[in-house]
């Protein structure tokens, strides 16, 4: 296909996708939120008398109207012949594309000259991936088809699709086809005295193959247990299996012509009773008990004869059945107990309900009392026959009504919807067909859309749908107030191997749809009520999130989260304006912007970084790893892409559009990198690894300039190769031994020693020999170094490399943040505890200025602190001249210190404001420049906005949006009371301990 073929097609389907697009930002409903009450206007944990007011946003807010309206979804297929013109007689002009001021000028004649010149500059720099300062056509369609084509696959996972996540695959020791998938439901008694947590535990799944291989799973679909049920070397093949949930009982039938009864107690199955002497094979079963008596209850199988036998229980079959004395052997024949007389039970037959082989029988009971038996075959004649069995107390007249329904080419599956009495069934026409019970003549409905015989149906009656599998594994949801199809799940999505789904069942409680060849394949549905506690609430998405970034160009704010969906997310109206899978089944572990900040780098799980344009889901680049080893951090910096991660090394690629080679750097940490940051102004990296050490990179020499450890030496450590040096294990890295200085005094070198009143002169050990020995000792691999884990090492960009200025943040095991000068003369100038309970600080943020700092910890608290002014040149200063003044006053002689050595300062900065902000621990938080806001991601799945004071805005993927505005109208006045649940003070959903 020559390049304008290819573009006419583009053309048109863009033209096809612009028409079924959904406008998500025009039709989003405006929330203005609530102005708290007086009593509610408390912030909890704070140090402070003085609040620190919100200053406005930066954006004015008049012209938000823009960022709804984008210029996108006003294109229409005019729109485009004209555009489309303009870029055909720019080329004949031989020019490569439009510039920004050319498509500026495009888009207007193009629309209208009312559209703002801000927005069409930010439409240009989406186009234009490469970034080279053109768009062409090509571009141009690219990206509108990309955008439609991700906006639609969000909003079929988001808003309307009943299963969103991928299919999760549970082997089995199975060899042959499943035959049924039985959930067992564990049941109260009145004389239990579990809870209600406890008996649903106690629940189990039960799948049967044909083989006679019993297998039982807990609720996390774990095996607990294997049987081979098989007697002997009989070749016996199991047909069907119904549970007996009131008499915790299963019945199994097989081609041996009996029906089995088994118990189940605590995974021990144990056969109880046995029905012999069929006269033809039952091939499908049903059972179904009353759940306000648990006493009466109906079995009913079909057989290969056409036969229909009913057994309706007055008592428990416990009971009645399996301990009753007319059958003290626990055997009994059919004939024998058709002609038992008792008042517990009875056995009806309706004989050649139809001509051959019954493919289902289905019992239901309705609301309104009305019994009814479904059973369908591979007969044209007779395809369904409805059997109302409610007036089932005479033996004489069983049957109340019998309706055939015909079909041509025969039904293989039937349901009923109880709710609304409509049954549902699929056959070799490929067709799913809806009955109203009482016309028989011709269906409701039929739906189209299999191309394959249907064999198995569903019905989810909570959401008043129906599920529908084919032989080619294609899964449909049918919505049946419309009969639409809701989902459509391909085979391709349906991974269980060669063999094709025999059993299926939908647990309505846990919102489970499992599917079964000789594997199991589970589907979950959004709405599931089993979730854990955290993941009832409100979420952004379907698991944790790893990464929160703010993109200042567009005023998106871009999620990552385990599941591997990036989503971005309005900061304006909190809606979602784009969602993409980054990899299937591979987890986002780091994210990070390049300086123009119009491309996206994830790195993920399995090693690889990929380069996106996140506006439309575009992948522009992937870069491979040697190993499958963890990315940890990924940055942009100085023309290159910096990954790091388990391999222990920080690994540069050229960021280009081929793919350039990639090479580490010179020298490789003891450990796994946990971070990376980058000094933009200074061009500086730093690394921190989870044994503690902190590498400063010069990136123009390409080798570790100096390193820090707060657990080897106060002072920056340098590398080279003076004549003390230490060599670590792997003889990578040469240190300086007359660098190592630290003080056996400091409070996380343990607990007992005092450090509030400790001058420069006492205990302060000056020896380099032991230092170093130290030092040495803690650089062994073997060593247990978890508590000296670095977690995320932050760069203050506005200050420069100074030997008196701290410009490198670092957090740090139980709780510790440390700040560095990384000047060759600097080192530890300031630490302090930057949460409860030695609770990691797992996110750290600044603001554009460095003037905020905000920590995340593992508790899900979040803290604001004034940073301005902290360990900065005046500060450390400030603090030297303090201690030099104690040393004097405390009569120490001027010659006790060979080389001047300062104690770094051990006071906290300012904390303006403390508020528990998540459930759990948190990830990531982004600071939104502008408007005053913060945005933190944690591993609960949600991803919620706040302003500077705590004030809760709300949650990214809430159903209504959100207005920034209101975040500013309000303050805190006051000082700050401990609450015992903040989130709830302020509007946030609840917090459970």
């Amino acid at each position: 296909m020559d390049k304008k073929s290819d573009r006419n097609v583009r053309f048109e389907d863009l033209k096809r996708r612009r028409s079924l697009s959904v406008d998500l930002h025009l039709h989003a409903p405006k929330l203005v939120l609530p102005r708290l009450s007086e009593s509610s206007k408390q912030l909890s944990d704070a140090e402070n008398d003085n609040q620190p007011r919100l200053s406005k946003p930066a954006i004015k807010f008049k012209k938000a109207k823009h960022y709804l309206e984008k210029v996108d979804d006003q294109m229409n297929h005019d729109h485009l012949k004209k555009l489309a013109k303009i870029f055909e007689d720019t080329k004949s002009e031989g020019a490569e594309g439009l510039t920004m001021g050319e498509f500026r000028v495009a888009m207007k004649k193009t629309i209208g000259e009312e559209i703002d010149d801000k927005e069409l500059d930010l439409m240009f720099m989406k186009v234009d991936n490469d970034c080279d300062g053109t768009v062409d056509w090509n571009e141009y369609l690219s990206y509108m088809l990309l955008e439609y084509q991700e906006k639609q696959n969000m909003v079929s996972r988001d808003h309307d699709v009943p299963f969103t996540r991928p299919m999760e695959e549970k082997r089995s020791n199975h060899i042959t086809a499943i035959r049924r998938i039985a959930f067992l439901q564990a049941l109260s008694t009145r004389q239990s005295s579990l809870h209600a947590a406890d008996i649903e535990e106690a629940s189990r799944y039960l799948t049967l193959s044909e083989e006679g291989v019993l297998n039982v799973w807990n609720l996390d679909w774990a095996l607990q247990k294997t049987i081979n049920l098989r007697r002997g070397t009989r070749s016996v093949w199991f047909t069907d299996m119904v549970c007996l949930a009131n008499c915790n009982t299963f019945a199994i039938s097989g081609s041996d012509y009996v029906i089995n009864f088994y118990s189940f107690s605590n995974n021990f199955v144990q056969k109880k009773f046995q029905i012999k002497s069929l006269r033809f094979c039952a091939v499908t079963m049903d059972y179904s008990f009353h759940q306000s008596d648990y006493q009466k209850s109906v079995l009913l199988w079909g057989d290969t004869g056409g036969n229909i036998f009913i057994i309706r229980f007055h008592d428990n079959p416990s009971v009645a059945l399996f301990s009753n004395s007319n059958f003290p052997d626990g055997v009994c024949a059919i004939d024998k107990l058709m002609k038992t007389q008792s008042e517990l039970f009875h056995v009806f037959k309706l004989r050649k309900a139809h001509d051959g082989w019954i493919q289902q029988a289905r019992y239901f009971s309705s609301k309104k009392g009305q019994e009814c038996v479904l059973t369908c075959c591979s007969s044209s004649e007779n395809s369904l026959l409805f059997t109302d069995i409610t007036e089932l107390t005479d033996t004489k007249k069983p049957v109340t009504r019998q309706s055939y329904f015909r079909v041509c080419k025969s039904i293989l599956c039937v349901t009923y919807d109880t709710e609304w009495s409509l049954i549902i069934t699929g056959g070799r026409d490929c067709d799913v067909r809806i009955w109203n019970p009482f016309i028989v003549h011709r269906s409701l409905a039929i739906l189209k859309g299999h191309q394959a015989a249907v064999t198995q149906i569903l019905v989810r009656s909570s959401e008043r749908q129906a599920i529908s599998i084919s032989k080619d594994s294609n899964i449909r949801i049918w919505e049946l107030r419309y009969y639409t199809c809701k989902q459509n799940i391909s085979c391709r999505q349906v991974r269980l191997g060669r063999r094709r789904i025999t059993s299926a069942l939908f647990n309505e409680s846990r919102g489970e749809l499992v599917l079964g060849s000789n594997r199991l394949g589970i589907f979950r549905s959004q709405g599931r009520t089993n979730a854990p506690v955290f993941d009832r609430f409100l979420s952004s998405h379907e698991k944790s999130v790893s990464c929160v970034l703010y993109n200042k160009l567009f005023h998106l704010i871009v999620t990552g989260s385990d599941d591997s969906m990036v989503c971005i997310w309005d900061v304006v109206t909190g809606q979602k304006t784009m969602q993409f899978c980054a990899e299937e089944s591979v987890e986002i572990t780091a994210m990070a912007f390049d300086p123009t900040w119009r491309r996206l780098a994830t790195g993920m799980r399995n090693g690889s970084t990929l380069i996106w344009n996140f506006n439309n889901g575009a992948c522009l680049r992937r870069i491979e790893s040697e190993a499958d080893l963890e990315i940890s951090s990924v940055i942009f910096c100085d023309h290159k892409v910096v990954t790091a991660g388990w391999n222990r090394s920080p690994m540069i690629h050229v960021d280009s559009k081929a793919h350039a080679p990639s090479a580490p750097l010179f020298h490789k940490h003891e450990d796994d990198i946990m971070t990376l940051d980058h000094h933009n102004n200074d061009n500086l990296l730093a690394s921190a690894a989870y044994d503690g050490d902190i590498f400063v990179w010069s990136l123009e020499k390409g080798i570790v300039s100096v390193a820090f450890n707060m657990y080897k030496s106060l002072l920056p450590v340098h590398v080279g190769t003076p004549t003390k040096t230490y060599v670590t294990s792997t003889g990578q890295l040469a240190f300086n031994l007359s660098d190592f200085w630290l003080p056996t005094t400091l409070p996380w070198l343990g607990e007992d020693q005092s450090w509030q009143n400790i001058s420069l002169g006492a205990k302060v050990d000056f020896d380099i020999s032991r230092a170093a020995t130290e030092a040495q000792n803690s650089f062994q691999p073997n060593m247990k170094i978890s508590y000296r884990a670095v977690y995320k090492v932050l760069f203050l960009q506005t200050r420069s490399t100074c030997e008196n200025s701290a410009s490198l943040l670092a957090s740090c095991a139980k709780g510790w943040i440390t700040a560095w000068s990384v000047h060759p003369r600097g080192g530890l100038l300031g630490y302090f505890v930057g949460t409860q309970n030695s609770e990691m600080v797992t996110a750290m943020a600044t603001d554009s200025r460095d003037h905020i700092f905000i920590t995340g910890d593992g508790n899900g608290r979040i803290k604001i602190w004034r940073l301005r002014g902290y360990c900065d040149s005046e500060d450390v200063t400030r603090h030297r001249n303090s201690q030099k003044s104690r040393e004097e006053t405390s009569g120490l002689p001027t010659d006790f210190v060979p080389t001047r050595r300062f104690l770094p300062k051990s006071t906290a900065p300012e904390l303006q404001c403390s508020f528990r902000g998540h459930t759990r621990a948190i990830t990531s938080i982004a600071f939104i420049d502008g408007f005053g806001l913060m945005a933190s991601g944690c591993v609960d799945c949600s991803v919620r906005l706040w302003s500077l004071d705590g004030r809760y805005v709300g949650t990214f993927g809430q159903s209504r949006a959100w207005n920034v505005r209101t975040a500013h109208e309000t303050s805190l006045p006051g000082k700050p009371e401990k609450q015992k649940n903040e989130l709830s003070a302020f509007g946030a959903p609840p917090i459970y301990a």
